[in-house]
């Protein structure tokens, strides 16, 4: 064979094996190309471990299971099976981590579900939260593997099915088959109404706040106080009186600022409107569990309103008390930029009123 056929096919090769396109596609330039999300690079130090991986074989992977291509998913599930097994945990360990419950995984699953879990009721402390999953991953067998990528595939596929096809990102297949265990949740119509429109954006200073405020007033007088520049004289009041009001408390306002945030319009609502706002996020990241929870819940409200948020948020209750007022402080910040606030400081607020939250 000429050596300049050779090269050819030793490059289409290691092609194959970088991407999971499949060989002959290569080698004929009849690749088929799917939109694959971009998974950035990959920090391996919460595994404890510090080494590069290459994410292409993945991305192509889930490309092909969203477009429904058994050729190329054909080809890249070996590739991703005999590569690192930190690729694995990209595809799969953070999605059901965040997964409220088994459904119908496989077994090998469910151990890498449980894994997640106590990850996020631990909120990733330590330097390796992530580790003992990597370490999970590494004791499967292939078959094993094998089962786990095909439930992380039917996952992905499931966040990108069109919207006519698909249920809220959130939602498990239990629906499908709890049907005379719980009703359906509703598919929302129309965007929530503001539940400040009455009261209007009326600020509060400290000493006008009494001890038994309603909390929608409590938290709009914070908005507003915000939006004032009086960023330190109440919403960081606001964080603590809500800590030490309770889990029930943080809850309502969370709910309460969601609905306001969602009631200009801007996101739309029902299951399409969520499909879309979800597919516009970062993928879920470990390092940042109330940042991909606020993601959810939002999904949650748009697709079903409050109904579906609270659902949510049941699934949620285990999660630790940090990480529930994370999402209050993220979702905050939002809503001050809904009420006004100039976007060209967006960041400086945020990282004024989140600077630890993970």
């Amino acid at each position: 064979m000429p050596k300049s056929n050779r090269s050819k096919k030793q490059a289409a090769r290691r092609k194959t094996a970088a991407t999971g396109v499949p060989h002959a596609a290569v080698v004929n330039g009849t690749a088929h190309r799917h939109p694959a999300p971009d998974f950035g690079v990959l920090d391996s130090r919460p595994y404890g471990v510090t080494r590069q991986v290459n994410l292409a074989p993945a991305a192509a992977l889930v490309s092909a299971a969203r477009a429904g291509c058994r050729p190329c998913q054909k080809t890249a599930i070996p590739a991703v099976l005999a590569g690192d097994r930190l690729v694995v945990a990209t595809l799969a360990g953070t999605p059901f981590s965040l997964l409220p419950s088994i459904g119908f995984l496989s077994p090998a699953s469910v151990k890498l579900w449980q894994a997640g879990r106590r990850m996020l009721e631990s909120a990733f402390e330590g330097e390796a939260p992530a580790a003992p999953m990597l370490a999970l991953l590494e004791s499967l067998s292939q078959e094993e593997l094998r089962d786990v990528l095909e439930d992380a595939l039917d996952l992905w596929a499931r966040l990108g099915a069109v919207p006519e096809e698909a249920a809220a990102p959130f939602v498990g297949e239990r629906e499908e088959h709890a049907a005379d265990d719980e009703d359906d949740l509703p598919e929302a119509t129309a965007p929530p109404e503001n539940p400040f429109a009455g009261e209007g954006l009326v600020y509060l200073s400290a000493d006008q706040l009494a001890d038994g405020i309603p909390l929608p007033m409590l938290l709009q007088s914070a908005v507003a106080g915000t939006v004032e520049d009086r960023i330190t004289e109440h919403a960081h009041d606001l964080f603590d009186t809500l800590a030490e009001r309770g889990p029930d408390a943080v809850r309502e306002a969370v709910l309460l600022l969601a609905q306001y945030v969602l009631s200009g319009g801007a996101y739309g609502a029902g299951i399409e409107d969520s499909v879309r706002y979800y597919r516009q996020q970062p993928p879920p990241d470990l390092r940042a569990p109330a940042l991909t929870i606020l993601h959810l819940l939002l999904a949650a409200y748009i697709a079903h309103g409050r109904t579906g948020a609270e659902a949510l948020l049941d699934d949620f209750d285990d999660v630790a008390a940090d990480t529930g007022l994370g999402v209050l402080r993220l979702l905050f910040c939002i809503a001050v930029l809904a009420s006004g606030w100039p976007a060209d400081r967006q960041q400086a607020l945020t990282e004024e009123l989140c600077a630890d939250v993970r």
